[in-house]
């Protein structure tokens, strides 16, 4: 009898768990949809409904994959959320092709949240693979894709691209009767006209957003609209109408940052109207809200505005301090760019695709050719010869593009360098205006505080790459030539050869001023060369001599 009722618990157990895993199967599959129509609800339902470790490998990746769909969809962080990666790689393993589009366009999403620009464009293109149908959910999904896309060529400045993205973002979000995403879209496209200078356009966008915002009482769209016409105006030099608008605009409670930017707009027309009272009185209103933003280009634009300000009442004490404040904010904002920029992702991705669909092709030919050998030889022959001939010809278009890309690489690699030694001078000069010390303990603290690492202070192999492809393989007849020299020496050596001055010098190595003086007197007398011998001209002429013995 005891037994009996053991068993009866048992299965009273089981039944439980099997309806309980059930329901959260259900639940998973109405998120769906639930998302989309009330992501805030949603997002209570995963906090509240889903445990993680009560669930199975499965569900737990779906979990991953939802939770940051709906914190993205709610606005909130989602940097950290590095598991939606993990789940995106067991939807590829598992061949689930309803969920692959979504997790890969999350992790785009995430990437770019980490500022990992490269890898969040390859999520976007690859996610839009696994899109087949036409159904208003894959629509809106391939308008968010081509929208996001736009945004990351519009940071690294290839408008062009940019705008083709979000003309193809607004046709999606039209098709799918998502008229709330594609005023956003048509929002984008009006920033990027006022940037290219591009007033019609940029206008005849922000009035179709006007109508929408006006009819649907939409605050906020009501307020980028204002902001961009404003934008218009002042590249008119109608500052007395950008004025109007962008007060206009500045009553319309949005998001923190996005009043702070209007604000500095404002400011910024006041300047121009010579009025600089009235512009102190806005930014002593919104410095508060400043202080709480979590923004460094917005911290970073209010500092520099403010300095103008104040350079403009002849408070330049204050006017330097906001300067230095904006330097400050402005390094922190700066993303560190890829080798690799986003106009060579799309366009190797691109050729990948075509290049797929060729071979697919050329598969089909090839069996139409040998139907057509076994019905007629000689034309059979033709075509197999013109085949060929077509085959060589696509492969030297694809050789000749491959050559094109590794050169225009190559070339912004070396503008790169060059970008890198402005760089230098413009932060030794911040450095300099900061401190009078030259000790060693400082200038390492303030070179870690710039470059992060030892490591990343400066890229010696790509800096020896370009050099002696530049220089006739310089550094290497150096160190033949004189084998005497250490390691240390050569790299001062080839500085001082590119025309990095003594300050750009010691950041690079991380050695305080006399250091790098002491080090110049041991090369000196290595090379045998008299106290106070110019270093750049010794290598000027080793440069020549050893080339022509060589």
């Amino acid at each position: 009898m005891k037994n009996y009722y053991y068993l009866i618990f048992a299965f009273s157990l089981y039944v439980f768990s099997f309806c309980s895993e059930k329901d959260k199967k259900i639940v998973l599959k109405d998120l769906d949809s639930l998302i989309e129509q009330s992501p805030d609800s949603a997002l209570k339902l995963l906090e509240s409904e889903f445990p993680p470790e009560e669930l199975d490998m499965n569900m737990h990746m779906q979990y991953f994959l939802y939770q940051t769909r709906v914190k993205d969809k709610n606005k909130l962080d989602i940097s950290q959320d590095t598991a939606v990666f993990l789940a995106t790689k067991y939807f590829l393993e598992k061949g689930m092709n309803d969920k692959i589009a979504y997790a890969l366009f999350c992790s785009g999403r995430v990437n770019m949240t980490r500022k990992c620009t490269k890898k969040a464009m390859e999520c976007f293109l690859k996610s839009t693979e696994y899109i087949t149908g036409d159904s208003d959910k894959e629509l809106s999904l391939l308008g968010l894709i081509n929208y996001y896309q736009g945004y990351l060529c519009r940071e690294q400045d290839q408008y062009d691209r940019s705008i083709q993205f979000y003309q193809k973002s607004q046709q999606f979000f039209h098709k799918a009767r998502n008229l709330q995403y594609e005023n956003s879209a048509t929002i984008a496209l009006a920033e990027v006209y006022v940037i290219l200078n591009k007033p019609n356009l940029a206008l005849y966008h922000c009035e179709c957003v006007m109508k929408y915002a006006q009819k649907n009482n939409d605050s906020l769209y009501m307020s980028e609209s204002l902001k961009n016409i404003a934008a218009i105006h002042i590249q008119n030099g109608n500052y007395q109408k950008a004025k109007e608008k962008l007060l206009s605009a500045i009553q319309i409670q949005t998001t923190t940052d996005d009043v702070i930017l209007k604000c500095i707009s404002l400011c910024d027309t006041y300047l121009q109207l010579d009025r600089p009272d009235s512009a102190r009185f806005y930014l002593n209103q919104y410095e508060k809200d400043m202080m709480n933003s979590h923004s460094y280009v917005v911290k970073a634009k209010f500092h520099e505005c403010q300095g103008r300000n104040d350079e403009v009442l002849g408070d330049y004490k204050n006017a330097l301090e906001n300067y230095r404040q904006f330097r400050c904010y402005f390094d922190s904002a700066q993303i560190r760019l890829e080798e690799t920029s986003l106009g060579e992702i799309i366009e190797k991705y691109d050729f990948e695709k075509n290049k797929t669909f060729y071979n697919n092709r050329i598969k089909i030919n090839e069996v139409v050719v040998v139907v057509a050998i076994i019905a007629q030889f000689p034309i059979g022959i033709t075509i197999v010869l013109m085949k060929r001939k077509s085959s060589k010809m696509k492969q030297k278009l694809r050789d000749k593009e491959k050559l094109e890309n590794e050169h225009r690489k190559k070339q912004q690699q070396i503008k790169m360098l060059l970008n890198q030694r402005f760089e230098i001078s413009k932060k030794l000069a911040v450095i300099n205006a900061l401190s009078d010390s030259k000790e060693q303990k400082l200038l390492s603290k303030i070179n870690e505080i710039i470059y992060g690492t030892a490591e990343k202070a400066f890229n010696w192999n790509e800096f020896y790459l370009l050099f002696n492809e530049i220089f006739d393989n310089l550094s290497v007849k150096l160190q033949h030539k004189y084998p005497q020299l250490n390691a240390e020496e050569v790299h001062i050596l080839c500085l001082i050869k590119s025309g990095f001055e003594t300050g750009e010098i010691c950041f690079i190595l991380a050695f305080a001023p006399i250091t790098i003086r002491m080090k110049k007197t041991t090369i000196r007398k290595k090379l045998d060369i008299k106290d106070g011998g110019d270093l750049k001209v010794f290598m000027d002429d080793f440069l020549g001599k050893y080339s022509v013995k060589n």
